[in-house]
């Protein structure tokens, strides 16, 4: 009996390990205005793959921003295919936010990537409900979170600019994943000499993600023998278990995607 039972318990510990929980980056947002009628338009595309050989499934853990706002927990996968979670299900946050996070329990056979899509939709205003949905023009490749960072470690994204002769501002993105609300400490260095070229402390509500923007900063030159490149980069710390992301947006242009890299992140 003695055997069986550390059998059982070892079985147990081994369904632990092998499960995964993924936390996902979700938007959707009109962005500036390009004619009378037409807007910038941000969403997510988030697309899954499965592996395996037989159905697999893909279980909502959670939703931020205002709690699971859905009886529909599950989507399942059929051998050898891929899906898009938009299509399927609407995890959505019960109240109306730009930006949320699904928790998600991932079979390890499953790929999961995740992109930003930059495209343009036709508005007529006043409440008239679009005629189509947006044209696509780009995405960008968003990150798929697999550990949350333990409160008070830094997170640090290098290269948050677009480079020396573009202007362009910073927007940082905190999740907190904590039962109570996180401060967070938002820096802007330079790699060349470390100066601090912005800072904020911010407050983020509990199990929510805040995007906080307005950050421009003059990237400064490499001069008198500085070491690093002439770039900047973020530094953020948060009082809880939590991640974080940067993106950059040029001030000059509309920010179209004409080039892109597929990869796995397994």
């Amino acid at each position: 009996m003695r055997h069986l039972t550390i059998a059982i318990l070892l079985m147990l510990y081994s369904v632990v390990i092998r499960a995964e929980d993924v936390y996902v980056v979700q938007g959707s947002a009109y962005g500036a205005p390009i004619s009378r009628y037409e807007y910038l338009y941000w969403s997510t595309a988030t697309i899954v793959f499965n592996r395996g050989e037989s159905p697999a499934t893909i279980t909502l853990l959670g939703v931020s921003n205002g709690g699971i706002g859905t009886t529909e927990r599950t989507i399942q996968i059929p051998a050898r295919r891929s899906e898009s979670l938009q299509r399927e299900v609407k995890w959505l946050p019960p109240n109306s936010t730009p930006l949320w996070v699904l928790k998600l329990d991932v079979p390890d056979n499953v790929l999961l990537e995740n992109f930003l899509q930059i495209g343009v939709i036709f508005d007529l205003g006043g409440g008239v409900p679009p005629s189509s949905g947006p044209t696509v023009l780009g995405k960008v490749p968003l990150p798929v979170i697999r550990r949350l960072v333990p409160a008070q470690e830094e997170q640090l994204h290098l290269g948050s600019d677009l480079g020396r002769d573009q202007a362009s501002r910073v927007n940082v993105s905190v999740y907190n994943a904590g039962s109570t609300p996180a401060t967070a400490q938002i820096e802007l260095r330079s790699h060349c000499t470390e100066e601090v070229l912005a800072t904020r402390t911010v407050s983020v509500p509990a199990e929510s993600l805040q995007q906080f923007t307005g950050f421009s900063v003059r990237i400064p030159a490499c001069g008198g023998g500085a070491y690093g490149p002439e770039n900047i980069y973020t530094r953020v710390v948060v009082d809880q278990p939590s991640f974080s992301f940067v993106s950059v947006l040029s001030t000059r242009e509309v920010p179209l995607v004409s080039y892109g890299i597929a990869h796995s992140s397994r």
